[in-house]
């Protein structure tokens, strides 16, 4: 790099670019410790957005969606149709929640996921539920690029809503190495859309956001 004769101002140039690198490894290596996500559900849910939830789908209601949205038109006084014409209206591709600002959105998201996707992603958002025939490494949301996508730009909030809104399908092999595809249905007809958008902002935080106030709950239905 320097030829045969380095002068000492070289050596001192090549010095600060090793520094300056190294601080910066250990700035990103940093970024990506504190922003693991998505939170763990036992601190991101908040005591009082399970229990609305729960009251809410014990009235009956055949979906979360209908429920939902019944309880937006009582709230808001205005008939069902009408929001459901203002839900409709929702963007698909940007997110009217900010995950990095918003714990009470971070924790209604985190309810859906816990009662609608937990099954097949896992607690830990990780690709390992109970209800999967076999672990998958693309759900896991824990991947060191995905998490700085994340961190960086929120990921790919849109892609995420399409695909849970209109399901999805990936041919994988079981553990006998037999072909099989494992189908997430379209919850288009089952939640409503802000309701998709919530959960979207859960997959969206970040460890680093959650208040200290939070105490550990347990996730057990």
């Amino acid at each position: 790099m320097f030829g045969t004769n380095p002068t000492g101002e070289h050596v001192r140039n090549y010095r600060a670019v090793r520094a300056a690198a190294g601080i910066t490894g250990c700035v990103a290596f940093s970024v990506l410790v504190s922003c693991a996500g998505p939170q763990p559900l036992s601190r991101a849910i908040r005591p009082q957005d399970e229990q609305a939830y729960d009251e809410m789908m014990a009235r009956g209601a055949a979906t979360p969606r209908l429920a939902f949205l019944t309880n937006r038109a009582e709230e808001m006084g205005i008939t069902l149709a009408e929001a459901e014409r203002r839900d409709d209206a929702l963007s698909s591709t940007r997110n009217p929640f900010n995950a990095r600002r918003d714990p009470v959105a971070v924790s209604r998201g985190a309810v859906i996921y816990k009662n609608e996707c937990m099954a097949c992603h896992g607690e830990h958002v990780d690709g390992r539920g109970p209800a999967l025939p076999v672990p998958l490494d693309s759900l896991n949301f824990h991947r060191t690029g995905l998490r700085w996508d994340i961190t960086m730009r929120g990921g790919a909030a849109g892609k995420w809503f399409k695909t849970i809104e209109n399901g999805t399908s990936v041919e994988v092999k079981d553990k006998s190495g037999t072909p099989i595809t494992i189908s997430m249905p379209p919850f288009k007809d089952r939640l409503a859309r802000e309701q998709i958008w919530l959960a979207v902002t859960y997959l969206q935080s970040l460890d680093k956001d959650i208040p200290e106030s939070a105490t550990p709950k347990s996730t057990e239905p």
